[in-house]
């Protein structure tokens, strides 16, 4: 088998987006068993170059990867999982990775996936730009010493309260030491509040910095809700004592099957609450007991947003003798800050093999290079340039009903199509040039030709105009409008 070439993609940064590409291979005469897919080590984001550091998971095929930049810093962290349907196994031999961003809620927080195809074409869904990860602050990390009324991270991801008996929060002091309230402990009648910006599925802290004797009775609110430990008729609360380490830990875990239940690990000095739902308020109140403490090491949940990272994939093909090769350069997927134009020449984009270029759903600017490029706008209105080389230019069922207007800036350059196929769906006879001139209707300015599509066949009608298109410095040539498609259809430039 051989792999030869694959087409790279470039897209704006957006919530969600989807697209299709081409490769090129030879599965040879054996045939093809399986494609292969697995994301490179090194990548870039937020114009840095990155590294994507993989390591196995508890989970069965599941594999974790910290994004960390030169310093090792991890920036965020997502999972993977790959799927091979070989052909020998009864599959089409296509391969399918599925990027999630929470091992504890895999379906609740996808990423993407990318599925290589056996007909020479791989899909690419960015499902949501969101990604769910870990982070964990300590009292420095706040940058406000001493009693103030709050102390928030810089994001404003959590912010703390403190204070003491029912007065209002005024108390809290943060430090390398820890985070107290007043005196930098949490002491009888004080008590101390996170709350989180987003919803939370797991928390966690330590206790530390232990003082006095006996023990601390403490009351842990989540949402305005009580939890009971229920250790005692009718007491809610829990006796902390020191632990033999010095430090404690404390975790609350949304799972709806253990929820209002508790466990104490005591070699590791951990308490874990469970809870039915996310939450965003967790409140810690002393209620009695001779022991202070403060707490430190807050870890929970942070959602970051991604709008400009590049992921290299590397591909391989399995033949049905067991003979395999691979594709010598990466397939790079470039997703942009939405704010830069959609370029060819992206950094680290391949623009040789065509590339495919996508727009976010606002007034995108696609621009082509010098291979055959696939553009495709999404809605809004959007400014296309193919460049040089044979480019397709792509209208997809999303943009039906919102009349965009979109410029092709250089469609008389090469031999470029209008891909109309997935905008006019239900055409009785897409071959046929008088059942199109229904569907589609062309003006003329001294130097363009302005096409307006209609995807109910009413072109007459202007107020079933779903898409205009004006092709710049380019005049189809043809009587009438059957004529024009009749040409275009000829030449292959028209697809529905």
């Amino acid at each position: 088998p051989q792999f030869y070439s694959i087409m790279d993609a470039v897209l704006s940064s957006a919530v969600t987006s989807a697209f299709t590409g081409q490769y090129s291979a030879n599965f040879g005469a054996d045939g093809l068993d399986f494609l292969s897919v697995a994301l490179a080590l090194s990548g870039n984001y937020a114009g840095q170059q990155v590294s994507f550091v993989q390591a196995p998971t508890a989970e069965d095929g599941v594999t974790e990867v910290e994004v960390t930049n030169g310093a090792n810093e991890v920036l965020f962290s997502f999972y993977y999982t790959t799927t091979t349907n070989a052909v020998s196994a009864g599959g089409d031999g296509s391969v399918v990775l599925s990027a999630f961003s929470s091992l504890n809620d895999p379906e609740g927080s996808p990423f993407f996936t990318l599925t290589i195809n056996p007909d020479g074409t791989y899909s690419f869904d960015l499902i949501s730009n969101e990604i769910i990860s870990s982070t964990t602050v300590t009292g420095e990390d706040f940058g406000a010493f001493g009693p103030v009324g709050e102390v928030s991270t810089i994001d404003g991801s959590l912010t703390i309260f403190g204070g003491k008996d029912a007065s209002t929060p005024q108390d809290v002091n943060a430090s390398q030491n820890g985070i107290g309230v007043k005196e930098a402990t949490i002491d009888k009648g004080e008590w101390m509040r996170f709350d989180f910006l987003k919803l939370q599925s797991f928390v966690s802290f330590s206790v530390q910095q232990f003082g006095g004797s006996g023990a601390a009775i403490l009351m842990f609110t989540i949402d305005g809700v009580v939890f009971d430990f229920g250790t005692d008729p009718g007491l809610q609360n829990l006796s902390l004592t020191k632990p033999a380490s010095g430090t404690g830990m404390f975790e609350v875990v949304v799972d709806a099957d253990l929820a209002g239940t508790w466990t104490f690990d005591g070699a590791t000095a951990t308490y874990t609450l469970y809870v039915a739902n996310e939450f965003e308020e967790l409140r810690i109140d002393h209620e009695d007991g001779g022991v202070k403490f403060n707490v430190n090491n807050i870890t929970y949940d942070l959602t970051t947003t991604i709008e400009d990272l590049t992921l290299n994939f590397d591909l391989a093909v399995t033949d049905g003798d067991g003979d395999s090769a691979s594709l010598d350069d990466h397939l790079t997927i470039s997703m942009l800050d939405p704010n830069d134009a959609v370029s060819a020449a992206s950094n680290g984009v391949d623009a040789d093999n065509g590339v495919v270029l996508v727009g976010n759903g606002g007034h995108d600017t696609l621009l082509g290079g010098e291979g055959d490029d696939i553009l495709i706008g999404d809605v809004g209105n959007d400014i296309l340039t193919g460049g040089g080389g044979n480019d397709t230019f792509v209208w997809n069922a999303g943009d039906r009903g919102g009349n965009y207007h979109d410029i092709v800036k250089d469609f008389g350059v090469g031999d470029n199509v209008l891909n109309l196929s997935e905008l006019l769906v239900g055409v009785s006879d897409p071959s046929d040039a008088n059942v199109l001139d229904d569907y589609l209707s062309f003006s003329f300015t001294a130097t363009d030709t302005v096409i307006s599509v209609s995807s109910t066949g009413n072109v007459a009608d202007a107020s079933t105009i779903d898409q205009t298109i004006t092709l710049e410095n380019t005049i189809l040539s043809g009587g009438n409008a059957a004529d024009i498609i009749q040409g275009m259809l000829d030449s292959n430039q028209l697809v529905v």
